[in-house]
């Protein structure tokens, strides 16, 4: 998977024009889909293969950081798009 954050936003409005909504999640000592702010809307998620948080070179570490900031990039325009409904909860 191509994970340069230059081309982050155009993967999104692709998949924005196809109706796919999923975000873009990383594996690290737990699973995070940047770019949320907390937020998970049901929209689902998928795993950016080969990331980690066992890193042994610096290969790795790019293809991390690389991987982490397209996820965020990616995840914020999708969200911005997404027909979802942002009203918060009504508390109890």
């Amino acid at each position: 998977m191509d994970v340069r954050p230059a081309h982050a936003e155009r993967d999104a409005r692709a998949a924005i024009a196809n109706r796919e909504y999923r975000l873009w999640a990383v594996d690290g000592f737990a699973r995070e889909v940047p770019g949320t702010k907390g937020f998970l809307p049901h929209t689902g998620y998928r795993v950016i293969p080969r990331t980690s948080d066992f890193l042994t070179c610096e290969e790795e570490i790019r293809f991390n950081r690389d991987a982490r900031t397209y996820a965020e990039i990616y995840n914020r325009t999708v969200l911005a798009a997404a027909p979802i409904d942002r009203t918060p909860p009504k508390a109890p």
